[in-house]
């Protein structure tokens, strides 16, 4: 009974963590006490979500040790599932622990193909096997966006509404104006057009065709998430007694996946704005950005 538990604790975690990965969410206090069996987390407070994209994005800055990073997420999860191991071991008989651990040995087979599912599905290729040459993909582009410091969430979100036919015409000096402003970054590289033509190609061998991919990635991609600076704003408004922001972000991240004309002229999908890289949030920042997550501000 408690290895079977246990099993199922460890599919949640991994699916969980793979998916934070695949919407570039750092959640930065995964200490045992914040993971639910659940395969949920609490205690939300310096969480970031990678406005420039950089695998070692540390959103907390009280964190020295640079623990919690994006790129260790997995590595912590699965620390934490030891635990729990060891926390339910005086409670199992020896064969139920041997199957335990067995379970937690999975961990990382769970997660690796979760992840590639899930970056598989942001880049329009869901619907048909899996390959090898995916994995490549997806490590490319990581790779130039990480080199480019690129909008995690408006780079996905942008491929998936511009045809391949116009990203393919672009290049670091030509046509940038015909895609929107993450594309315009990323086309800077001097990897991009190849790996474009690479992607172009494996969607081509695979029989995807173009509006397949962008409606695969469309319900893949959220349009918006909840940026710190946007999570300032309501604060801001909120110590003036103001509320009317937070209702509007409430309304627009219950629908993430839907291109909104109030999210668009609230600016939630353009250039963050300067002063956003300013922010600076660390576990004092908890109590206040913990209510908005929550959806429970108090007023």
């Amino acid at each position: 009974m408690y290895a079977r538990f246990f099993e199922a604790v460890v599919s949640r975690v991994a699916v969980t963590t793979a998916l934070w990965q695949s919407i570039g969410f750092a959640h930065e206090v995964l200490s045992t006490d914040s993971v639910s069996i659940l395969g949920l987390t609490i205690d939300y407070g310096p969480f970031r979500f990678a406005d420039e994209f950089d695998e070692n994005m540390l959103p907390n800055s009280s964190d020295d040790e640079r623990r919690y990073s994006y790129s260790r997420q997995p590595a912590v999860m699965e620390e934490n599932l030891h635990h729990l191991l060891h926390a339910l071991s005086t409670l199992m008989i020896p064969e139920e622990y041997r199957e335990a651990k067995s379970a937690l040995g999975n961990f990382r087979a769970i997660y690796g193909q979760e992840y590639m599912q899930a970056f598989r599905r942001k880049i329009g290729l869901s619907t048909v096997e899996t390959t090898v040459d995916d994995e490549v993909l997806i490590s490319e582009l990581l790779s130039i966006m990480s080199d480019q410091r690129a909008d995690f969430t408006a780079t996905f979100g942008q491929l998936s509404v511009v045809s391949l036919r116009a990203l393919l015409k672009v290049n670091k000096s030509i046509n940038l104006k015909a895609v929107p402003w993450a594309l315009q970054q990323l086309a800077q590289h001097v990897h991009f057009s190849s790996w474009l033509v690479h992607y172009a190609q494996h969607l081509k061998q695979a029989g995807v065709s173009d509006s397949e991919r962008r409606s695969v990635m469309q319900l893949a991609n959220p349009c918006c998430v909840l940026r710190n600076c946007m999570a300032q704003q309501v604060i801001d408004s909120a110590e003036t007694d103001d509320f009317s922001i937070i209702h509007l972000l409430q309304s627009v991240l219950s629908k993430p996946f839907e291109k909104q004309t109030v999210a668009e002229l609230m600016g939630y999908s353009g250039r963050l704005p300067l002063w956003s890289k300013t922010i600076t949030v660390s576990c004092s920042s908890q109590d206040l950005y913990k209510y908005f997550v929550a959806g429970s501000m108090v007023m």
